[in-house]
């Protein structure tokens, strides 16, 4: 059984796939992931599939000798938020089992954009995460 990324945002990201040289495809929802919409509170829910096809491949773990394609994996994710988060706060990353997509989350968190392919990475196991645009600054 594979992991399953879906990245929800305000602005539609378009679909892709990797023959475009990019590790990263972007599809849309099939009929049998519909229920992962109800997880979210932005309109627009894409599947991104990292270096190996499914979703496993986001999954950083600093031990892992093949990190290095995992990093450029979560490098490409995050170029592709930045570009989808230029005019907004936010965006949304279920990180789950497939088949899971109607399950609650186990955990949610909050994390910074520059926080992916970090230790602080909440891409590891399931969770929720809503992904902001810069870390918040402390007063």
């Amino acid at each position: 059984m594979c992991m399953a990324l879906y990245v929800a945002t305000d602005r539609i990201i378009p679909t892709t796939d990797r023959s475009s040289g990019s590790l990263l495809s972007v599809q849309g929802i099939a009929a049998s992931e519909e229920r992962v919409r109800e997880q979210f509170s932005k309109p627009h829910v894409r599947y991104v599939g990292a270096h190996g096809g499914c979703s496993c491949g986001f999954a950083y773990d600093p031990a892992d000798p093949s990190g290095d394609v995992v990093l450029r994996s979560l490098a490409e994710l995050r170029t592709l938020l930045e570009r989808h988060l230029a005019d907004a706060d936010d965006a949304e990353l279920f990180y789950l089992w497939e088949g899971d997509e109607g399950r609650e989350p186990d955990r949610r968190v909050e994390v910074a954009l520059e926080d992916l392919g970090t230790d602080a990475c909440p891409l590891k196991t399931a969770a929720f995460c809503r992904v902001r645009r810069r870390r918040p600054t402390r007063s």
